[in-house]
Order: structure tokens, then C-alpha cells, then sequence
């Protein structure tokens, strides 16, 4: 099974079994799991790095990024890991979801090597009032427990321990820190022409509506927030912000709220707007790396527009590259860039 299909299938194993419907993000069940998920989860999300020493002396360096899948609901938690002076290499993915309970998390996690686990962590808190993640497996036959504490904003706790069966004691053989990574610098991902795929992918609509009131939907935070976002900040300048915040709750400096690091490359009022645009958190390898969206405005007649976009500046290198995901960000956006366009359409009717 490939990749893709694998996550497929864990991904709908782990939404079945929580109550989540696969055609959304709203819970079945009493939405309290949820909400403490969200509550509990929130605040690990981002990149954090460790260099750290197992207990029998073997060395460990680490990348975890923790990231919503915000067509799902869920977070996603990608491992790369390092031995030695050897290159990074894919170690683990695990998926959380809420729990049965709005003390507990759904984990599934599977590493590439094709293993897979299935688990419960417990939300609690440290004897310092620090927000506390437990949970407990076998391994071989011996049984291993791991707590992560958020010590603070930038600081999480890793402590694992070990043991050969009921009888025995516990022996730690984990106690250290994963710090934070602070991730804000972008990149075109296609800085010219040459570097540049011929892919596009382009909407259009006719919609019941002036140009100057499809100008102002799309290029005023106010008018963002009517029809798409709960919140956005745009600036309309040369270099001014382009953000809409999927995910407002979020703390800016995570790069997870939605289009942050998004600017305006140029403007035409009531005919164009283009802007840098990035891809999702599920995607932390190429979230800040940018492509284009250029929105075209067209009257019809009076009181009708036709509204087209066109999402360029693909890289050519990462679209022809079986083993990069920019193939994957370009099918998200296929999808997402239709279901934003019958959004419009319908807020316009109204």
C-alpha cells in the first residue's frame, strides 16, 4: 500500500471511530470531546526540534511538526529523525483525533517502516499546573510509558519509560526537552519563469453581483469576513498583508491560522488582485514556500460578474518529483478552490 493510501486508510479508521463524519468536521457525538481536543492539542501545534541521549547512551535528533488537517478536523504530527551524522530521514506519522472522553485523545500512529499503533493518551496536568499527555503501549514485550509536558510556550517535556512486565520496575529511559522552532521566513516557490510549472488551476463563476462589490469581498477584511473567514487582515498595498485566518484561534507566530505571510504582489481596482498564497499546515515542508493567486474581475452587465482565478507558480522541480508533495498541495487546492467558489456564488444570491 502506498503512502497516500495508507494515511487514507488510518485517517478513516481514526474519523469512524470518533465520531467525526468524513464529509466534514462537525462531531457526531456531544461536541465536549472536541472541544477539549482542540483545547488540549492547540497548543502544540508548530515545529519543534530535540537533541537529546536515550538512557543507554544512543543519540537522538528529532523533528516533530504538529499540524492541523483542517478538511478533517484532526492534527497531524509528522517525525523525521537523524542518526548520527546520517541524513533526516521519515519516521513516524500519528494522527489525533477526540477521544471517547474530554480527557483523552485518539492517537493512531504508524511508522514507515509499515508498524502501526493504536492508543488513548490521557489530558491531565503536572504537579507544576503544566498541561500533561500520557499514554502507554507494548513494545516487544516490554511496556513503555511516555508523558509530554508543555513546560511552557516554547519548552516540551519528552519522559518515556520502560519496563519487562508487570512485576518489574520502571526505568526511565528519557527525560528531555523538545524546543520549539519559530518558522516565519517565505520563499516564492517558483521565483521565475524558468523555475516555474506550466500547471495552473483556474475557477470562474458568474455571480449576482457589481464589480466594486466583488472588489470589496475580496479585498477588505470586512468583506472576507462575510462570506469565507472569520477573520482576516488585509492591507490593500504593494507588500501589504493577504491573511485570511482559517483558524483564528491559533497564536500568530504558529503559522497555522490560515494565509499568514501572504502579501499583495499587485492590484488594479474593481479588474485585479494578485497575491502570494501558501499551502496548508498538513503540508509544514512547502507551507512557506509560495505560490500566486490572481483574481480577475469582469462585468457582464449591470447587476452580473464574472469572477476568475488562477492559482499559478508552482515550482516545475516539485511538480515532476514523485517523491515531493507539491503534487498533493496542487490537488488540495483543486478541491479547495471549488468549494470557495460555489461559497462565493451562494453568498452572492443571498
Amino acid at each position: 500500500m502506498t503512502r497516500p493510501a495508507l494515511f487514507a486508510a488510518v485517517a478513516t479508521s481514526v474519523l469512524c471511530a470518533t465520531g467525526f463524519a468524513q464529509t466534514g468536521d462537525q462531531p457526531a457525538t456531544p461536541s465536549d470531546p472536541a472541544e477539549a481536543f482542540h483545547e488540549a492539542i492547540g497548543p502544540f501545534i508548530g515545529s519543534w526540534e530535540i537533541e537529546a541521549t536515550w538512557a543507554w547512551g544512543e543519540a537522538l535528533e528529532a523533528r516533530n511538526v504538529y499540524s492541523w488537517d483542517l478538511s478533517e478536523g484532526l492534527v497531524l504530527a509528522h517525525t523525521q529523525a537523524k542518526d548520527g551524522d546520517g541524513p533526516w530521514y521519515n519516521r513516524y506519522l500519528t494522527v489525533f483525533a477526540p477521544g471517547d472522553t474530554p480527557d483523552s485523545i485518539a492517537i493512531h500512529t504508524f511508522t514507515y517502516d509499515g508498524t502501526t499503533r493504536v492508543g488513548t493518551m490521557t489530558v491531565g496536568e503536572s504537579d507544576d499546573g503544566n498541561l500533561l499527555l500520557s499514554t502507554s503501549w507494548d513494545m516487544g514485550g516490554s511496556q513503555i510509558r511516555q508523558e509530554n509536558e508543555l513546560v511552557d510556550e516554547d519548552t516540551m517535556a519528552w519522559r518515556v519509560w520502560m519496563r519487562q512486565n508487570n512485576e518489574s520496575p520502571w526505568a526511565q529511559v528519557m527525560n528531555d526537552d523538545w524546543e520549539r522552532v519559530m518558522e516565519v521566513e517565505t520563499t516564492m516557490a517558483a521565483p521565475d519563469a524558468a523555475s516555474e510549472s506550466e500547471k495552473t488551476i483556474v475557477r470562474t463563476a458568474t455571480v449576482s453581483a457589481t464589480p466594486a462589490e466583488v472588489w470589496r469581498a475580496w479585498t477588505t477584511s470586512e468583506g472576507m469576513t462575510e462570506w469565507w473567514v472569520e477573520e482576516a487582515d488585509i492591507e490593500l498595498k504593494i507588500g501589504g498583508k493577504f491573511e485570511l485566518y482559517m483558524l483564528p484561534d491559533q497564536p500568530d507566530f504558529k503559522g497555522n491560522r490560515g494565509s499568514e505571510k501572504c502579501t499583495i504582489l499587485a492590484y488594479a481596482p474593481e479588474r485585479m488582485l494578485s497575491a502570494t498564497w501558501n499551502a496548508p499546515p498538513t503540508f509544514p515542508e512547502q507551507r512557506f514556500e509560495h505560490t500566486r493567486i490572481t483574481l480577475l474581475i469582469d462585468p457582464v452587465d449591470e447587476d452580473t460578474t464574472t469572477v476568475t482565478l488562477i492559482h499559478s507558480g508552482w515550482p516545475a522541480a516539485g511538480m515532476d518529483d514523485k517523491a515531493s508533495k507539491w503534487p498533493q498541495v496542487f490537488e488540495y487546492f483543486e478541491r479547495a478552490w471549488t468549494f470557495v467558489f460555489d461559497r462565493m456564488t451562494v453568498h452572492f444570491e443571498n
